[in-house]
């Protein structure tokens, strides 16, 4: 079998993801490395201290550099008509950003998301475990960690080894995930019970948790909570999960957590729970 593909991972700024200040991108051809482009990016913004402690780029290193918008038709050659491993959905979002802040069009590449390829192809990280870093120690791949171009390789020889182990190319992949649309969009959870204990309070789950985020959504529907997914301060209680650090690039809390802090520091009364703490609070709801 016979494929290429390219795989890139970028590393910003600040939160905006639209702050790109380095793009990785190497190309791959029957499983193999052949090229590489490390693209340090002036993002013509500021730098959270936070970002720089996770990826070590300073303002000083991009001083000089090109903006994205310098730097794009280098891009668009490397990734357009291509099929492109990305491992999570921040760097689609990322480009997006940088797209419209540059209003830029968007280069027309096939984005396939590195999580799903995984996910699908082995059965011990369907739920849990495919960062980055984790799958890297599993498979014994050597990472530098939140440098774009160390993130775009291995992610892209963690793509082969499940391109091989599932005997398709990444263009079967990306046209089954695309066109047939195998992998369905979340479900929504059950109505809250009209007479259960906290019927007429809201609730938010974020993170991973041990038990699927659907059944304990549907749980807290039984006993009266009104499932939403959104945070705002209408929000009665915020029921946290484990922090997967590759989704938040690094950051030890979601965005969604993070919200409802910021939400809370601005007087709103919303409780936050772990899910050990959830799950005593839905035995005392059926009681």
């Amino acid at each position: 079998m016979s494929w290429s593909f390219v795989s890139l991972d970028v590393e910003t700024a600040n939160s905006d993801p639209s702050s790109i200040c380095q793009v990785g991108i190497v190309m791959f051809e029957n499983g193999i490395p052949i090229d590489a482009l490390n693209i340090m990016i002036n993002p013509e913004t500021h730098f959270d201290s936070g970002n720089v402690a996770i990826h070590g780029i300073k303002p000083l290193d991009v001083v000089g550099k090109p903006t994205f918008a310098d730097a794009f038709s280098q891009i668009q050659k490397a990734i357009e008509s291509r099929v492109v491993v990305h491992h999570g959905p921040f760097d689609v979002s990322a480009f997006n950003g940088a797209y419209k802040k540059y209003g830029l069009v968007p280069i027309d590449a096939i984005w396939l998301n590195n999580f799903l390829v995984v996910r699908h192809t082995w059965d011990q990280f369907f739920h849990r475990g495919y960062a980055l870093n984790n799958l890297a120690r599993h498979f014994g791949l050597q990472l530098q960690h939140h440098d774009a171009l160390s993130d775009a390789r291995v992610a892209g020889q963690i793509a082969c080894l499940a391109f091989n182990e599932s005997n398709m190319s990444p263009q079967l992949w990306a046209e089954k995930y695309q066109s047939k649309r195998k992998f369905k969009k979340p479900q929504k959870p059950n109505e809250p019970s009209k007479t259960g204990k906290f019927f007429g309070k809201t609730i938010l789950l974020t993170g991973d948790f041990n038990k699927s985020k659907l059944d304990l959504e549907n749980a807290a529907a039984s006993v009266g909570f009104q499932v939403v997914r959104h945070a705002s301060k209408k929000l009665d209680l915020l029921v946290v999960g484990a922090v997967d650090l590759d989704a938040t690039k690094g950051k030890p809390k979601t965005g969604k957590h993070l919200k409802i802090e910021e939400l809370i520091a601005q007087g709103e009364q919303i409780s936050i729970i772990v899910e050990s703490q959830f799950d005593d609070l839905i035995e005392f709801g059926k009681r």
